[in-house]
């Protein structure tokens, strides 16, 4: 590699910390210097900007040519050189005055150019086309005819409007992710570094091995454990599957069967509090509620799919004829100083309690007591050998992370300016009149096409924007139409024809990608069903009087328990009838 490339990589190092850092001191704030010399804009884009130069920067390679080199890192300086302007407008008193002058144009075509670049490069093709056909949509539709037809605009104004107009590339989704999400991604790479995710697993495996199908039910638990920390299905896979997957596979299901039940349980970590998926820190400002009532209301949802995939573990179990603890050969064992991992999550909850109104604090708290609880657990020097890998691993989470909110921005944008989101509202609306299933079976439909390609914090994005309104408008209550939305966002990992979560673990197996996604849609099939119990029976979600609560409590408890048990005499009656037919001469 030139001395150019090598320069370039150690910046991307640096950009790599400072993307979790300033985060990290905007909320700290300390002698409220921060808050009293720039304005959440200037934040965004700041974070946006460091993201663009990692992005770039991370790249380099030392089989690159001089030429790709040169371009990579000169698209580096051009962004850094972009934001700088940016931040400068957003703390001058022009900032609510925007004239489509030939600066401010091509500032927001340089914008504009650089952010689908790098989102071309951090979430892939098929992102990067979607987020294209919405921008050439949202100008195509003052063009079309009838009720579809938007307002006019002109070209310069449309680019303005993408990027200064209060959505957009510098909208509402980069303010969420980089104000609370990437904090919480901070706090999932402090604490993997440290090694207490090795508690979770070790948990995971004591927790259920004496029970039959130990193995599943290993695999559902370690990666719903993962889940409440790193909030990414496709992670969540890559970590726990390579340890979960493997015991399945001794226990006796097939490749396809492990990696199947792996991306089922990856993805429902994402809907397990106390820290759920980045989407559910999306739903707290779009319904306007506090974070800790909305991760209070997905508890019960959330332990009934995890109660419900335990019961279908040990069916799987018994159609390999496994023994109980079979793939659990030698358990391991936890030592007392490992109860110091625990400081972080306990760290997070306390937070989260006695500041339920700043979320992120929670997520800056528990980074501070994961590094505390390394330091006490394996000593300075092996802690500050850990941590040298936290340039490139928050990087890479944290940049592709604020690039795809920066994007999907341009999705609200382009619904917002053509009304799109208004018309299928009204449209759900219409429907819901004639059948309330009917709306819902559609908006589900729509939220798994839609999240074709898409991480789930892009999906509820866009879903929560087109769908969850005409929902509100059926009499559903707010935080139950969010959350029906919200599950269907996370589906999407694991239901074809892309389906990430699945994508990740047939890669781990070798399996086929649609076999293993037949398999995961067969385990996972209560986290379709889900969505609709919690419309149904708001009281799982805690809405309601206490009578009303327990009614529907009560009611799916009991309707679930009856289903199960009528399957069971079922399957016994199949069984016995078998005998019966092979005892016959």
């Amino acid at each position: 590699m030139t001395r150019l490339g090598e320069a370039g990589r150690v910046l991307a190092g640096a950009t790599g910390v400072l993307l979790l850092l300033v985060p990290v001191l905007w909320h700290l704030d300390p002698w409220r210097m921060l808050s009293s010399s720039a304005n959440m804009e200037q934040f965004a884009t700041t974070e946006l900007t460091l993201a663009l130069v990692y992005v770039f920067l991370s790249r380099l390679r030392p089989e690159g040519g001089t030429v790709w080199t040169v371009t990579l890192v000169l698209a580096a300086a051009v962004a850094a050189l972009v934001g700088v302007m940016m931040v400068r407008h957003y703390g001058s008193a022009t900032a609510h005055f925007i004239l489509p002058t030939p600066r401010n144009i091509a500032l927001a075509l340089a914008l504009a150019g650089l952010t689908l670049t790098a989102c071309w490069a951090a979430s892939g093709a098929h992102f990067g086309i979607l987020v294209g056909g919405f921008l050439v949509l949202g100008y195509a539709m003052q063009f079309a005819g009838g009720s579809l037809a938007s307002p006019p605009i002109s070209l310069e104004r449309y680019a303005l409007y993408l990027t200064f107009g209060g959505e957009g590339f510098l909208g509402n989704a980069l303010r969420v992710i980089s104000d609370v999400v990437v904090v919480y991604i901070g706090f999932g790479v402090v604490v993997n570094l440290i090694g207490a995710t090795r508690v979770i697993e070790t948990i995971a495996i004591l927790a259920p091995r004496r029970s039959r199908g130990a193995a599943i039910k290993v695999a559902v638990l370690s990666s719903a454990l993962f889940g409440t920390i790193s909030g990414s299905a496709t992670s969540n896979v890559m970590t726990s599957g390579t340890f979960s997957i493997a015991s399945m596979r001794k226990l006796g299901l097939s490749g396809a069967q492990a990696g199947g039940v792996e991306a089922v349980a990856s993805t429902l970590g994402q809907v397990i509090p106390p820290i759920m998926g980045a989407a559910a820190f999306l739903m707290a400002d779009f319904t306007g509620l506090p974070y800790l009532t909305i991760a209070g209301a997905a508890l019960l949802p959330a332990l009934l799919s995890v109660m419900v995939l335990f019961l279908c573990a040990d069916r799987m179990a018994a159609g390999v004829a496994a023994t109980p603890g079979a793939a659990i050969e030698t358990p391991p064992k936890l030592d007392r100083r490992d109860l110091f991992y625990l400081l972080p999550i306990i760290g997070v909850f306390v937070t989260l309690l006695l500041r339920s109104d700043n979320v992120a604090l929670a997520g800056v708290s528990g980074m501070g007591l994961g590094i505390v609880a390394g330091v006490l657990r394996n000593g300075v020097a092996q802690t500050l050998q850990q941590f040298r890998a936290l340039p490139a691993r928050a990087g890479r989470a944290i940049g592709n992370l604020v690039v795809t909110a920066s994007a999907l921005g341009c999705i609200m944008a382009v619904l917002s300016i053509t009304g799109v989101d208004v018309l299928l509202s009204m449209k759900i609306g219409q429907l819901g009149e004639t059948s309330l299933f009917l709306s819902l079976l559609l908006s589900g439909l729509a939220a798994i096409i839609l999240g074709t390609g898409m991480a789930t914090s892009g999906v509820y994005i866009v879903v929560a924007i087109m769908l969850a309104p005409g929902l509100v408008k059926l009499g559903i209550p707010v935080l139950a139409a969010h959350m029906f939305v919200f599950y269907f966002s996370v589906i999407s990992m694991i239901t074809p024809p892309v389906a990430f979560a699945v994508l990740a673990a047939s890669g781990l197996t070798g399996a086929g990608f649609y076999r293993t996604a037949f398999a995961a849609l067969r385990f996972g099939w209560i986290l379709f069903l889900m969505p609709f119990l919690i419309v149904y029976f708001p009281g799982l979600l805690l809405i309601g009087t206490a009578q009303e609560i327990i009614s529907d409590i009560a009611t799916v408890l009991g309707s679930g328990a009856a289903l199960w048990l009528a399957a069971r005499a079922g399957a016994a009656a199949v069984r016995a009838a078998r005998r019966h037919a092979l005892s016959k001469p």
